[in-house]
């Protein structure tokens, strides 16, 4: 089953003088176990082999489309079997404005990760415990 995790967080901002001001923050994640990423490998690859299904009657397009959906098909599920966690997003306090801040995360990134307090647009710098 898988499983909302919260990591603790160091936010950090330049503050007078170039000194360091830190604050917590929090990543939350989706982990998952065995079971799940051999669900989520088995349906990635059903839905490739149902789009090479559904490409059959495109005329000149399914002489490509088919083997590839096909052969991309065991590729993508064991993209997806390996994919252990998932970040979603990252809530704390912006150091400069003390203004509370959620920053959606894609789970491609990783930390330590650079990005924008929405509220006052000063730079932060997102960094592991």
């Amino acid at each position: 089953m898988s499983q909302l995790i919260q990591q603790d967080l160091t936010i950090q901002s330049d503050g007078e003088g170039g000194a360091k001001i830190n604050c917590d923050g929090y990543l939350h994640r989706i982990e998952y176990d065995k079971n799940d990423r051999i669900k989520r490998a088995v349906i990635a690859w059903l839905v490739s082999w149902l789009l090479a299904i559904l490409s059959l009657p495109i005329i000149f397009a399914h002489w490509v489309l088919v083997p590839g959906f096909i052969i991309a098909g065991p590729f993508i599920a064991y993209r997806y079997y390996h994919i252990m966690s998932v970040p979603k997003k990252i809530t704390g306090s912006c150091p400069r404005c003390n203004q509370q801040m959620s920053i959606a995360v894609e789970s491609s990134d990783k930390l330590p990760l650079w990005t924008y307090c929405s509220e006052c647009k000063e730079s932060v710098h997102v960094l592991e415990k």
